[in-house]
């Protein structure tokens, strides 16, 4: 064998134990409604377990008071592989993929880009009791933004969340806040709506859609991120619900 030919031999064999060390790249994606919680909260009203086939996220100034709606989805991980709940370092993307509607409040606002918001919720809620006074809190670190323009009237939104899905897999699973970022609006309305789980399209549900490694192949650098990002501050809420007297509930407050 010559110079040439082992030198050849020696990158095929070098090629080959590379790709016998990677690890192979799945995706699963999971349907909300198999199933999920899902609930509409706003301050115009106290309703409670407001299902709605629409998520929701909307702001608007009206004689001087904030109306804000906001939508909670949760997919239920149970169908996540093993090896995922117990490395989520495997997790290499994690998208939630929303599909616009068309609801009635937006009928004349098609050219008002709307900044959509998704935060991870920390606190345990109930689909069938909860309303914007006891809606859970959510995480203040971790927040996924997109703006999104209506008018152009995408067939679909991806959102990354994969640092949400990651916490939730290690702190515990509580779902999405769906809202917006408006701290001032004016005498008009911003808003976004999507189908929710109980869509009666089913094809235009939520999903999470969610790409993870079956073994081990992270850098050091990763493991250092991830090593961190478990040592850091416990989250602190940014809504708290106010005291509740006999009299009756005290103001809304919210971010």
């Amino acid at each position: 064998m010559n110079f040439r030919q082992q030198l050849t031999a020696t990158c095929l064999f070098s090629i080959l134990c590379a790709n016998a060390g990677l690890a192979q790249i799945k995706r699963l994606t999971l349907r909300s409604d198999f199933p999920a919680k899902t609930v509409m909260v706003s301050n115009m009203n106290q309703e409670l377990g407001k299902k709605s086939p629409f998520l929701v996220a909307a702001a608007v100034e009206e004689n001087g008071n904030q109306r804000e709606y906001r939508s909670l989805l949760q997919f239920n991980y149970e169908y996540l592989p093993s090896i995922v709940m117990t490395d989520p370092h495997m997790i290499s993307t994690a998208e939630l993929v929303l599909y616009p509607t068309n609801a009635d409040f937006l009928a004349n606002k098609y050219d008002e880009p709307g900044k959509l918001v998704v935060k991870r919720i920390i606190e345990n809620w109930y689909d069938s009791v909860t309303a914007w006074d006891n809606q859970p809190m959510v995480d203040s670190v971790g927040v996924s933004k997109l703006k999104v323009k209506i008018h152009r009237k995408e067939p679909e939104i991806r959102i990354d969340v994969t640092s949400m899905v990651k916490d939730m897999i290690v702190y515990g699973n509580k779902g999405f806040m769906i809202c917006q970022n408006n701290k001032f609006v004016t005498n008009t309305l911003t808003g976004l709506s999507f189908a929710s789980s109980l869509n009666t399209d089913t094809l235009r549900r939520p999903l999470l859609v969610i790409t993870y490694s079956d073994g081990r192949n992270f850098s050091d650098l990763q493991q250092m991120q991830w090593d961190q990002r478990q040592n850091r501050p416990v989250s602190t809420p940014i809504y708290t619900p106010p005291p509740r007297s006999s009299g009756g509930s005290g103001s809304n407050k919210s971010e």
